[in-house]
């Protein structure tokens, strides 16, 4: 029998091409896990909060909260999408002093990465 546990690690900056909200408190983002010098595709999974410190933190993540929130004035599609390669045409490396990861494995298996978890976001002190 193989049993499902989570890991958790930290790291400093997530890359990101896409925020996809499904529902108020149910958030994704899409795009790349670094390990050493590899990058993978992967969801990370983010509450409000964490995505608004998140975001708050860094230089372009200060529009991007502008447009959520003109996003959310209007109806809107769901799931509402902001695709960060349209509106910046790279993808986008949030930084925080820590970010705290989740990954789900199976024992006897590595980390599945391509879905994360951002079980919290400590903010550096500025932008």
């Amino acid at each position: 029998m193989s049993y499902l546990t989570n890991t958790i690690f930290s790291k400093r900056e997530v890359y990101v091409n896409e925020i996809v909200f499904y529902s108020k408190e149910e958030i994704s983002l899409f795009g790349f896990f670094q390990n050493d010098n590899s990058f993978s595709e992967t969801q990370y999974v983010i509450s409000r909060n964490d995505l608004r410190r998140l975001l708050s933190n860094n230089q372009a993540g200060l529009e991007i909260l502008w447009r959520i929130e003109n996003l959310f004035v209007v109806p809107h599609e769901v799931p509402a999408t902001i695709n960060l390669i349209d509106l910046f045409g790279i993808t986008q490396v949030f930084e925080a002093e820590s970010i705290l990861i989740e990954a789900p494995f199976t024992e006897n298996e590595a980390p599945l990465n391509e879905l994360l978890f951002v079980s919290s976001v400590r903010q550096t002190n500025t932008i």
